[in-house]
């Protein structure tokens, strides 16, 4: 089985904040100025295996969101995704592109709008994640969709970075806390 072996993942949330909108939720520029967000948000996942053998991985989920508004659509369809047509994942990681080991689509038709989603799964490695961790800035391009990471985006990130390294340090060091 896959998860055998598996002694520690690290997660981060779709958390609710202020006015039911996610701490992680992407804008399309610098700055949260609420009538420019992308509806998208940021889960991170980091897996590591008591075996050794199998490397760390570093998963990074994009989910859209539907604003449940008393003018909210009740029914939907399979028009009503906006990637499923084009779902080229891009993104420039201090104005350079960065590979990553894999990127899945996917989609999820909902009892209505609100629960409708669009997913993108992307894998990354322990140096793609660190580099993208201490990066200064992240663009992400999804067709014709644009947004950009900000310092929400950057923190979780670092910390999850930060708690691999105290899972990585030997028993009884001193980064041990």
């Amino acid at each position: 089985h896959f998860w055998t072996g598996v002694y520690t993942v690290i997660k981060t949330n779709f958390g609710r904040g202020w006015a039911n909108r996610n701490e992680l939720e992407f804008f399309k520029h610098k700055g949260e100025d609420g009538f420019d967000l992308v509806h998208m948000e940021l889960k991170i996942e980091a897996s590591f295996f008591e075996n050794k053998k199998t490397p760390e991985q570093y998963v990074l989920l994009f989910k859209t969101t539907n604003l449940d508004t008393p003018f909210s659509k009740r029914n939907v369809e399979a028009r009503d995704f906006k990637f499923a047509d084009c779902n080229d994942f891009h993104w420039l990681v201090d104005e350079k592109p960065l590979k990553f080991i894999s990127e899945k689509y996917s989609n999820h038709e909902g009892k209505d709008l609100v629960d409708t989603v669009e997913t993108f799964k992307v894998v990354l490695s322990k140096s793609q994640f660190e580099t993208l961790a201490t990066a200064t800035t992240v663009e992400c391009k999804i067709c014709e969709t644009t947004f950009v990471f900000n310092k929400k985006h950057f923190w979780s990130l670092r910390w999850v970075m930060e708690r691999a390294k105290e899972l990585r340090a030997p028993k009884g060091t001193a980064s041990e806390k």
